[in-house]
């Protein structure tokens, strides 16, 4: 049974690796035709259309103490509190998704911990970062965050 079972698998991956831009079994489930795959599974690049929108991205690492040690669209940053930051970017950011981790901005590996980001109330281009450590304390630490705004 395990020789007829290697055996499979090593078919299985020959016909993977020879026929995966030509097999249509590969893509989808069984409702899809070799056409639409053709036009919506072959992973080539879409050209862009006339509606293509450029969508705002930007960015920020933050030292514990509050200060910007770099960023992308970033003006500022400040501690406000325990644990409480306020990063500030060039442009209306209340619409867009945070993506926040804790990390160094020199190098090494970040302690354990939470972090949690809003926008900032009262501030359309603030970003609000909780951090916590794993004792649900709040804590200055260094941090990253990404903002990513639709077009």
């Amino acid at each position: 049974m395990n020789i007829i079972r290697t055996a499979l698998l090593g078919a299985t991956a020959l016909s993977l690796t020879i026929g995966f831009g030509a097999t249509t079994a590969l893509a989808g489930g069984p409702n899809e035709t070799a056409a639409s795959i053709q036009n919506h599974g072959s992973g080539a690049p879409m050209a862009p259309s006339a509606e293509t929108k450029v969508h705002k991205t930007y960015a920020a690492s933050v030292n514990a103490n509050g200060s910007l040690a770099r960023g992308a669209g970033a003006t500022g940053s400040l501690l406000l509190g325990t644990g409480a930051y306020e990063v500030d970017f060039s442009a209306n950011v209340s619409g867009c998704a945070y993506v926040a981790t804790l990390g160094n901005s020199t190098g090494g590996t970040a302690p354990a911990g939470y972090i949690t980001d809003a926008p900032r109330a009262g501030n359309p281009d603030g970003v609000f970062i909780k951090i916590e450590n794993t004792a649900s304390t709040a804590t200055d630490e260094n941090f990253h965050l990404g903002v990513f705004c639709p077009g």
